[in-house]
């Protein structure tokens, strides 16, 4: 007997479970708390708003005693759950837990297969090391881990086999192979595991964030005093555990949030003006001469449409170019050309619907058509989530190309590894406020993890 688990399927089991257990305690006419951003699709978190869910940040979920909380554990520092034990906060845990669900599940799949069960296949595109670690404790059975991710291959595994565009490359001992060999072979050809970062060239101020703040609709806060500058010529790194305001704060510079108080400072390096970019629309920003592109966190919700090809979200950008009551289909079509070459998209055709694509696939047509807008600045939140690591050094040089146009880049993204190699500096992010400053050059993962738990204000070390 084969058992297959899609750890997948296991994160919306958890979100699924935590939402059904949600609407039984409010039914019951319990009141419940939600921290962070739980529920991504918005007419869900307003349904269960409804229901009287109360949204809440990390600094109120301190001051509960005795109190039950919707969270998600992933990301979540051990701080937390100090609190909540000391508290005594029932938590309510929305990641579905893996660990607990996939153990559970092996062991039914077992009990009920008797001792026939002999092979388990995880599909860990959305693995976690410590899960095929409580797997590979079954003793005496076969165990088969599908993942792109080199430190658990090496961390888990006796023997890989490699595969490239559906084929066998190869296969050998983990003992006797490295993480360059093997992503050699993934790619079939020689991949630099090195991200390079180039000095700055003559930065200077280009977007000026000045004590931002951004309440939800239900009064919370979720950007509190917020102020820094993004210089020209280097990306500014943010760090932060999910939910701390990232996605706040890139809309609000975009155009997409509005500012209960603040400015937002656009300095034009044509006309060396300023532009106060507060409560614009995206279309105003347009109209002011601001070149900013935006990758958002939410590939197909914002960033794209699932249902238009390549070509016509390319056009997305430029649709207002054509003349009269016709659409100028020419240029977006040389472009989504180009992007699917240049970055390597797999797809039938430039006609192909992104829903069509994988999600990788998709974020290199949606950071593919934000470069080609030759922006001043370029957002991108989480920019190589679920890409490979040849996509993934293929998206580094490009933010480095941007870097080196003089473009200011703002770069939001979870492997600290990767913020300390590719950023110039680093804000660091929790409960919606700015709890530190860093020079990437010189800081350290333990420096970024200590500040993305601080609740108060914090210090620059530039």
């Amino acid at each position: 007997m084969k058992i297959e688990i899609d750890q997948g399927s296991g994160f919306c089991f958890g979100v699924t479970r935590a939402i059904n257990k949600a609407e039984e305690e409010l039914a019951r006419g319990a009141t419940l708390y939600c921290l962070g951003d739980i529920v991504h699709n918005g007419k869900e978190c307003d349904r269960l708003k409804k229901l009287g869910l109360i949204t809440i940040d990390h600094a109120t979920f301190s001051t509960l005693h005795h109190a039950k909380v919707l969270l998600r554990a992933h990301g979540e520092p051990p701080a937390t759950y100090g609190q909540a034990e000391t508290n005594g906060i029932e938590i309510i845990d929305a990641t579905c837990p893996v660990v607990l669900h996939l153990q559970e599940r092996i062991k039914k799949e077992y009990q009920e297969g008797g001792t026939e069960s002999k092979q388990i296949v995880i599909y860990g595109k959305n693995g976690h090391a410590e899960v095929l670690g409580l797997v590979g404790q079954t003793d005496g059975k076969a165990i088969v881990i599908i993942t792109h991710k080199m430190h658990e291959v090496e961390a888990l595994s006796d023997r890989v086999a490699v595969l490239r565009h559906g084929k066998f490359v190869g296969d050998m001992l983990t003992k006797d192979t490295n993480a360059q060999e093997m992503t050699n072979m993934m790619v079939g050809h020689a991949v630099t595991l090195n991200i390079d970062r180039p000095e700055p060239v003559d930065p200077k101020p280009r977007i000026e964030v000045k004590n931002l703040t951004v309440r939800s609709i239900d009064g919370i806060v979720k950007l509190d005093d917020v102020s820094f500058t993004a210089n020209s010529g280097e990306i500014l790194g943010i760090a932060g555990i999910a939910g701390s305001g990232q996605r706040e704060l890139l809309e609000s510079i975009a155009g997409l949030q509005h500012l209960n108080s603040g400015e937002i400072m656009y300095n034009n390096p044509k006309t060396g003006g300023q532009d106060n970019l507060r409560d614009k629309t995206p279309m105003q920003i347009r109209e002011l001469g601001v070149r900013l592109s935006f990758v958002p966190e939410d590939r197909l919700g914002m960033g794209l449409v699932g249902n238009m090809d390549i070509i016509d979200n390319m056009m997305l950008r430029s649709y207002r170019k054509g003349k009269g009551a016709f659409l100028e289909r020419k240029k977006p079509k040389t472009l989504a050309e180009k992007v699917i070459s240049d970055l390597e998209v797999v797809t039938p055709s430039a006609n192909t619907p992104v829903r069509r694509l994988s999600g990788g696939n998709v974020q290199k047509v949606l950071v593919g058509r934000e470069i080609a807008s030759s922006p001043t600045v370029f957002m991108a939140a989480y920019p190589v989530r679920g890409l490979d690591i040849n996509s993934s050094y293929l998206i580094y040089n490009l933010l480095n190309e941007q870097k080196e146009k003089g473009v200011a880049v703002i770069f939001v993204g979870e492997d600290l590894d990767v913020l300390l190699e590719l950023c110039d500096r680093i804000l660091v992010i929790n409960s919606g406020k700015i709890t530190g400053l860093v020079d990437a050059r010189t800081s350290t993962k333990e420096e970024l993890g200590l500040l993305m738990t601080k609740t108060d204000g914090g210090e620059t070390h530039e």
